[in-house]
């Protein structure tokens, strides 16, 4: 009867800077010769997180899975999955990070076969974006 809006449905703060980082812009694949992104969010979900405090030094791990999609108007469509943990390291009192490391654990979907070739890029982009949502909310 009465529609939501989807800006009203809300991850979590993490799934909410995931996805402000658009992990999935940078995402295409050939397939048959032409080129398809795989470049459309459509949902992240934390599995676990930890985070701790020492001082300035804080430290998290996180493991979860991320979903993208192809365009609703694409020749080929489709999806990945990817599960995907992350460990980081920031010093709170200058919003440095002085490490970041995203692995993507495992792939599934319509193009799931296929991200292993892009494993690297999905984790350089995903681990970019999260910085740069980190120190936005470090100041």
């Amino acid at each position: 009867m009465f529609g939501v809006p989807s800006a009203a449905i809300a991850g979590n703060a993490l799934e909410n800077a995931i996805e402000r980082a658009k992990p999935c812009s940078a995402l295409k694949v050939k397939l048959i010769g032409a080129s398809v992104g795989v470049d459309n969010f459509k949902n992240v979900t934390i599995e676990n997180i930890d985070i701790h405090v020492k001082g300035n030094q804080a430290t998290a791990n996180a493991t979860g899975s991320l979903t993208c999609r192809t365009s609703d108007n694409a020749a080929f469509k489709g999806d990945v999955s990817a599960r995907v943990a992350v460990d980081a390291k920031i010093d709170l009192s200058t919003c440095n990070i002085a490490h970041k490391s995203v692995s993507v654990l495992s792939a599934s979907g319509t193009f799931g076969p296929i991200v292993d070739a892009l494993a690297g890029q999905i984790s350089q982009t995903l681990g970019d974006g999260l910085e740069n949502e980190a120190r936005k909310l470090c100041q």
